[in-house]
C-alpha cells in the first residue's frame, strides 16, 4: 500500500502536468478559429468541461474526491492550495485553525461565486482575524444563519438599503449588525472567545414582499 506522503508527492506531479495541459489547450483554443474542424473533432468544450469538473472535485494536494454540499464541492482553501479535502485541511492546519474550518470552506465558494455574500463574509473575517465562532457573535448569527447569508447575492447597486434589510431577515440578524459586512473601516472585534458559541437564533421571514434577488 502506498504511504500517504508518497501518494501526495506522486499526485503533485500529475496535477502540475494537468494544469499545464489545460493552460496549453486554452492557449491553442484562442489561436484557432471557432469553426476549426480540429475543435469539432475532439469536442473541445465537452473535454475541457470534464477536466475542469475533475479539478473542482479532486483535492489539489492528494487527489481525493470531495463530496458536494450546498456550497458546491466540499473543499477547503488553505495557504498554497485553493481546494483540498478535509483530511489535507487537518494536516495543513494548526489546532487553532480548526476553528476557522467554515472560513476555509466559504473561501472556495466565494472564489467560484464572487457575486454572492460569501466573499464579504470571508473578507470581513480575515480582516478582523476572527475565528468562525467569533464571527457568529459579531453578526449575531448561528452557523445556519451564516450559511444562508453566504448563499445570497450581494446587494444591488442603488438598492443597498432595501437589499440589506432583506438579507438581515433571511439570515436572522439585525440590519445594524449586518451593516458591519459593508463598512469600509475596521470594526472592533467580537467579544466571543475561542470555543464559545453564540446562542442559536430562530429563522423567521416576517414579510410578504417578494425578495429582490
Amino acid at each position: 500500500m502506498i504511504a500517504r506522503r508518497e501518494l501526495i508527492q506522486r499526485y503533485g506531479g500529475a496535477r502540475e502536468y494537468l494544469d499545464q495541459l489545460i493552460a496549453f489547450a486554452e492557449a491553442v483554443r484562442i489561436e484557432l478559429a471557432s469553426d476549426s474542424p480540429l475543435l469539432a473533432q475532439y469536442d473541445y468544450e465537452c473535454w475541457m468541461a470534464e477536466i475542469k469538473s475533475y479539478q473542482q472535485f479532486a483535492c489539489q494536494r492528494c487527489g481525493t474526491f470531495v463530496l458536494a454540499d450546498p456550497f458546491g464541492p466540499g473543499a477547503y482553501m488553505v495557504e498554497q492550495y485553493t481546494r483540498v479535502c478535509d483530511m489535507c485541511y487537518d494536516e495543513l492546519s494548526s489546532t487553532s485553525s480548526t476553528m476557522q474550518r467554515r472560513l476555509a470552506r466559504l473561501a472556495v465558494y466565494a472564489h467560484d461565486h464572487p457575486d454572492c455574500c460569501a466573499g464579504l463574509i470571508v473578507d470581513t473575517q480575515r480582516r478582523l482575524q476572527m475565528n468562525d465562532w467569533q464571527l457568529d457573535s459579531y453578526l449575531g448569527l448561528d452557523d445556519i444563519g451564516v450559511a444562508r447569508l453566504a448563499l445570497c447575492p450581494r446587494p444591488r447597486p442603488g438598492h443597498e438599503a432595501v437589499d440589506i434589510a432583506t438579507l438581515a431577515t433571511i439570515a436572522g440578524c439585525s440590519e445594524a449588525q449586518l451593516q458591519r459586512l459593508f463598512a469600509d473601516e475596521v470594526q472592533v472585534g467580537a467579544s466571543a472567545l475561542p470555543g464559545e458559541r453564540p446562542a442559536p437564533r430562530p429563522f423567521r421571514l416576517d414579510t410578504d414582499e417578494a425578495l429582490p434577488f
